[in-house]
């Protein structure tokens, strides 16, 4: 990232990364526990294989798009 950015905006996009990180913590886990209320425990079972699958299924396109 250094070589692409510079030196000096490497500073302010790993605090981007970082906040971008905590957001997804918190906002998560508030989502899995209001799908467990509602749906049950089956439903939030789902969560982990579509989050683990999805970068498979969608990265190819967001890196076709990116690199070009």
């Amino acid at each position: 990232m250094a070589e692409r950015l510079g030196l000096e905006q490497l500073g302010g996009l790993i605090g981007v990364l970082y906040t971008s990180n905590a957001i997804g913590v918190g906002l998560g886990s508030l989502a899995a526990g209001l799908l467990v209320d509602e749906h049950g425990y089956t439903a939030a079972g789902w969560g982990g294989p579509c989050a683990l699958l999805a970068p498979a299924v969608l990265g190819p396109s967001v890196w076709k798009s990116v690199s070009a």
